[in-house]
């Protein structure tokens, strides 16, 4: 929709600039339609690129997502946690510093799964 906008603002301002060009439209006049619709045209162009990327971003996902169900139906029914079912499935695990300023001990553990990223637990 934003796309065939700024193809129609791309016909508008041609046809402004033959106005101006005939006489049909002053120069001041053009200076003015011209700039607005520049304008236009450009936030539309922002916000497609942006559009576009949030697109991809959660086509990304998708994908990631897809693949670790792929390699987790895998290990669906197992009896055992084994190294490589951990190499496959997990990419990094982060251990902070255990914290006793609430008056017991707390441990925050950040669990990085391959191809989703980061899942919390404390």
């Amino acid at each position: 929709m934003k796309e065939r906008r700024v193809k129609e603002l791309d016909g508008i301002i041609k046809r402004l600039y033959e106005d101006n060009i005939t006489g049909k439209l002053s120069d001041e006049r053009f200076k003015i339609f011209s700039a607005d619709y520049e304008q236009e045209k450009h936030s539309l162009r922002e916000a497609v690129v942006a559009l576009q990327k949030q697109f991809d971003d959660a086509e990304n996902t998708c994908t990631n997502i897809s693949s670790f169900l792929k390699m987790a139906k895998r290990y669906a029914d197992f009896d055992e946690l084994t190294p490589a079912m951990l190499r496959d499935l997990i990419e990094k695990i982060i251990v902070h510093e255990g914290d006793k300023s609430s008056g017991h001990r707390e441990q925050r553990i950040e669990i990085y799964y391959t191809f989703i990223g980061a899942a919390e637990s404390s």
